[in-house]
């Protein structure tokens, strides 16, 4: 009954009337029931927990601190962002950044929606385009991490949307202002490609228009001023804080460091071409269907390619400019991480979305079958987790959400919609049922794999007997949030060995590994806690041992 009204243009009209009711609704019903179910998990959101902890209790608004030290990794609008939520909650717990990540998957949401209106499409593309989002699993996941990067996002959406509608006058001190402020925010947030990504987009769009002398417009100068002086600011009171070695550690390791020569997530530069089918799916099954045989493979692959891809209007110019010249950016810098495509996913869906609504009936069956094998063949994956996951774990509700996963996986492939929009909704709605039971049953038995709250509550024990705190090279922050305390953290052997000279108890946290090889080990040492994080491998395998001076020993049971 509920799939016929649907297609009789029933709830689809409820549904479609009011967009932004609707993608809110979505947003709400895929994270509300789940607020409360997991811990928060290693490594980004335990660190940003703590980071907000010290935010609230330390009074650290300027500049980010992460057991104690000094965070700069991070700036603090994202903390300004979350400490808005926590006014009216009062609490810091794992339910306030999830709520967090919800309200920013909102907002990147409804910016999307935004955008795709302010380029001038209707109201069906454009809620077509945010329903693309809304079902893309990498997406959903995101929805329940808690993580600046949704946040971000939405703040270079906004951006491009302000900039999009200011540059279509001669003058816009209004748009043009706003935009420039969006992306001091959203630089603000995470970091430089905040501006980068709008401000990139909007001189090579003018470039292609053959309109580049706007830029010297007085609208254009006065926000660019506005965002360096917002900026500026912040620098300003990181300085009189911290003083110039923050400043420097900023520039040198954070920016450039990152961007030319990474420490971390260095991979080359087609990373990208590979990820983004993956981080895209299920809509990346749109490869399936798309006319290459008629349109790249022939004799004239150049101008074909070229006719494919060219813009006709100035809409289609500014979608594909954002993000290719997005791409491009993200493709020569050093570190490489999937997350920090979402930024592109607004013009992407757009273009898919336009792309969507000119096809046939039969070409909708295609994607919407291909799109049911992919949820069937991941139920099946769900269910063999339960058996074969590798940490060898209890994982509930596995089975459920694998069982949902092939229904669901069914009822797509046997009545594929016929319209792009209707099928959307459907698709989404499918996906609100498949993750109640991974959102509030399977990543909550991860916890044990994937959260150190076990061993961070046992050493807060030990702490409160009167035990000194450790943590050899792992990484910092690991332990802080959950324990409520400082720890001494240290990469320095030798520095090691003089803690256990100078603090008669202590409980350290170390990997297997550096246990193994630690010559000078202290005989009263005893292993009182194991646990793989994350992978299960010897190199995540971390222990917690303590001192046995005292006699004091929780029951503490070792995995």
């Amino acid at each position: 009954m509920l799939l016929r009204d649907f297609y009789n243009n029933k709830l689809y009209g409820c549904l479609t009337a009011v967009p932004v009711i609707t993608i809110l609704a979505i947003v709400a019903l895929q994270t509300v029931f789940s607020l409360d179910s997991r811990e928060l998990w290693y490594s980004d959101e335990i660190r940003h927990g703590n980071a907000f902890q010290n935010l609230i209790y330390e009074n650290k608004w300027i500049v980010l601190y992460l057991n104690g030290e000094v965070y700069p990794d991070k700036p603090p609008v994202y903390f300004w962002f979350i400490s808005l939520i926590y006014f009216f909650m009062d609490e810091i717990s794992p339910r306030l950044f999830f709520i967090g990540a919800a309200v920013s998957g909102a907002l990147f949401a409804v910016s999307t929606y935004a955008l795709s209106r302010s380029l001038h499409q209707d109201k069906n593309v454009s809620l077509l385009s945010c329903l693309i989002i809304l079902t893309v699993f990498y997406f959903i996941t995101l929805l329940h991490y808690a993580r600046m990067d949704l946040l971000f996002a939405a703040f270079i959406t906004l951006s491009h949307l302000c900039l999009y509608k200011g540059q279509q006058k001669d003058e816009s001190l209004g748009w043009m202002t706003a935009g420039f402020v969006f992306a001091g925010l959203a630089t603000l947030t995470k970091g430089p490609l905040g501006f980068a990504f709008p401000i990139i987009t909007l001189v090579a769009f003018l470039l292609c228009q053959g309109r580049i002398r706007r830029l010297i417009r007085r609208d254009i100068a006065l926000g660019l001023g506005l965002m360096t002086g917002m900026c500026l600011a912040w620098f300003l009171g990181a300085y009189l804080v911290e003083g110039p070695e923050f400043i420097k550690n900023i520039f040198e390791k954070q920016i450039f460091g990152r961007t030319v020569d990474s420490w971390h997530h260095k991979h080359p530069w087609w990373h990208y071409l590979a990820v983004l089918p993956a981080i895209m799916l299920p809509w990346s099954l749109i490869l399936l269907i798309l006319p290459w045989k008629k349109k790249i493979f022939t004799s004239n692959i150049a101008g074909n390619i070229s006719s494919f891809f060219k813009s006709k209007d100035e809409t289609s110019t500014y979608l594909w400019v954002s993000f290719v010249s997005g791409f491009i950016l993200l493709s020569l810098i050093s570190t490489k991480v999937a997350i920090y495509l979402l930024p592109l996913f607004p013009p992407l869906v757009i273009i898919i979305a336009r792309y969507l609504v000119a096809l046939g009936e039969d070409k909708f069956a295609t994607l919407y079958k291909s799109f049911a094998a992919v949820i069937f063949m991941l139920g099946i994956v769900f269910i063999f987790f339960k058996f074969l996951n590798p940490w060898q774990i209890e994982i509930k509700g596995s089975v459920i959400a694998g069982l949902l996963g092939l229904v669901l996986g069914l009822l797509l492939w046997m009545f594929p919609p016929k319209k792009a929009l209707s099928g959307a909704l459907i698709l989404a709605f499918m996906m609100i049922i498949w993750i109640q039971p991974v959102a509030m049953m399977v990543a909550p038995s991860l916890d044990e794999v994937m959260s150190p709250v076990q061993r961070a509550q046992l050493m807060q024990e030990y702490i409160l007997d009167g035990y000194h705190p450790v943590s050899y090279r792992i990484y910092s922050g690991t332990y802080t949030y959950y324990t409520g305390h400082k720890i001494t953290e240290t990469r320095d052997g030798d520095y090691l060995n003089d803690l256990f000279k100078e603090h008669e108890n202590i409980v350290l946290a170390i990997r297997q590994k550096h246990w193994d090889s630690w010559k000078d080990r202290p005989e009263n040492l005893r292993i009182v806690h194991s646990q793989f994080l994350v992978e299960h491998r010897l190199s995540n395998k971390y222990l917690l041992a303590v001192t046995e001076d005292l006699g004091f020993l929780p029951s503490a049971k070792i995995y």
